[in-house]
């Protein structure tokens, strides 16, 4: 849900770094060329008066063009929405604890929803909110920067003084050359940084995720204390906006440090080679790491990788065993090159009692097609779709780093879900074992007991 409505001319200098511009910035081609489709379905043309042969025009055409259909940018602007909300994430699941029930209470204030809008400041500000039964969701913003690679020509300078004193400075470092060919710059550019958050008093989990693009403005990347310290911050700016309580508010941000996270090993366990009626997880990757315990640190790792894995032959072979079987019950039977039991290592373990404790796979999920992916892929699974995301799962950190390729929200959200649902089913499996739990025979008297 998109609501203020960003500037034309921010609407315009958004568009043209994500569609019209190659890079880093840019968005990929199958996310562009949806939203191309889509808006062509919108406006009920045919692909022969739009489609995304226009990306290949000049940029002012392009803009032209779009302008017709999307004046103010409103289904660019949703698209930019879900570029930013879920793009690459770093993920944490934690239980919410020492947050009075008063304040828990706070999250499901209807009066606190918010459409999602573009404002950028240099603090952390609320982005949007939204509640959905139990659930708060939430997206915070502040400006940030992401290093963006550009080359420059001789052309490109309108003082050619400059672009000698370049070739004179490049000359004296390698001691040789004749002619300056081109100039390769790093610069940092202004991007909104986007933690997304949300809060579930059903299952009494929050969990909160940080982008993984951004530096400073010097370039630097971005550690994980300066991450943790955002996610503090972020969460202080929330508590204010719901008026939380200071108890509340510690409560909020000591569940981010709580050392029994939602993702575990069980996690791990679970999600491999997971196939059912509409995800199927490919593992591709698996390090193993051996603790020393007189020093408490990591003394070594072992990673097991599967190259043959290859997304594009894992995602046909999934579409085609889908459209036959409705399901991906069975797909590893049929396509046993896709098992990952056994893989390459790259290094062995000198040393006995490793454990796992990150791993990488490919996921990928069924859903309903939209209308302009059925106008598109006629016939193709019959109305169903499959989207796909990378995970690496962190255990020893208790989070999982989301790569999702086409910015797919359904996609994201079903598999976190899959995550939640199995904490809870693991909860509820050692909560009856406890009440079926036989009592322990009393003790017989001995000459000694009173």
């Amino acid at each position: 849900m998109v609501g203020k409505r960003a500037s034309l001319g921010v609407a315009r200098e958004l568009f043209h770094r994500v569609i019209t511009e190659n890079g880093r910035t840019s968005w990929p081609k199958d996310f562009k060329d949806s939203y191309i489709r889509d808006l062509a379905v919108q406006n009920s043309l045919s692909p022969r008066k739009l489609s995304p042969i226009i990306l290949k025009k000049p940029k002012n055409e392009i803009q032209a063009t779009i302008e017709n259909y999307d004046a103010e940018y409103k289904l660019f602007l949703s698209y930019y929405r879900l570029y930013e909300s879920f793009g690459t994430k770093l993920i944490g699941m934690y239980y919410l604890k020492n947050v009075p029930l008063e304040d828990k209470r706070k999250f499901l204030n209807l009066q606190k929803t918010m459409p999602y809008n573009f404002d950028s400041n240099e603090v952390w500000q609320v982005s949007e909110y939204l509640i959905k039964g139990d659930v708060a969701k939430v997206t915070l913003a502040k400006t940030a920067y992401q290093p963006v690679n550009t080359t420059l020509k001789k052309i490109n300078f309108d003082d050619v003084a400059v672009w000698n004193i370049i070739k004179e400075t490049a000359m004296k470092i390698l001691h040789t050359g004749e002619n300056l060919l081109e100039v390769r710059a790093t610069i940092t550019a202004e991007k909104r940084s986007i933690i997304t958050l949300s809060v579930d008093l059903k299952t009494n989990i929050i969990e909160i995720g940080n982008d993984l693009f951004q530096s400073d403005q010097e370039g630097n990347k971005i550690t994980n204390e300066v991450r943790d310290n955002d996610r503090r911050s972020a969460l202080r700016v929330l508590g204010e906006y719901l008026e939380i309580s200071q108890a509340g508010m510690e409560g909020l941000i000591d569940s981010l440090y709580d050392t029994s996270p939602v993702v575990t090993k069980k996690t791990e366990k679970e999600l491999q080679g997971l196939h059912d009626e509409g995800m199927l997880i490919v593992r591709v990757m698996t390090k193993y790491y051996v603790k020393n315990i007189d020093e408490d640190r990591l003394s070594e790792h072992a990673e097991i990788s599967m190259p043959n894995q290859k997304l594009h032959e894992i995602k046909k072979n999934a579409e085609i065993f889908y459209d036959k079987n409705k399901t991906f019950e069975g797909f590893f039977v049929d396509h046993p090159g896709h098992k990952t039991d056994e893989g390459t290592y790259t290094q062995q373990l000198s040393s006995t009692g490793a454990d796992i404790f990150d791993t990488k796979a490919f996921v990928l999920i069924v859903r309903n097609a939209h209308d302009f992916e059925k106008s598109t892929f006629e016939g193709a699974m019959k109305g169903k779709v499959i989207d796909w995301l990378t995970y690496y799962l962190d255990i020893h950190r208790g989070e999982v780093e989301i790569k999702n390729g086409i910015y797919s929200e359904y996609a994201q959200r079903t598999f976190l879900d899959r995550i939640v649902q199995i904490d809870q089913q693991a909860k509820a499996k050692r909560s009856t074992s406890r009440k079926t739990a036989k009592p322990l025979p009393e003790k017989p008297k001995g000459e000694g007991d009173k």
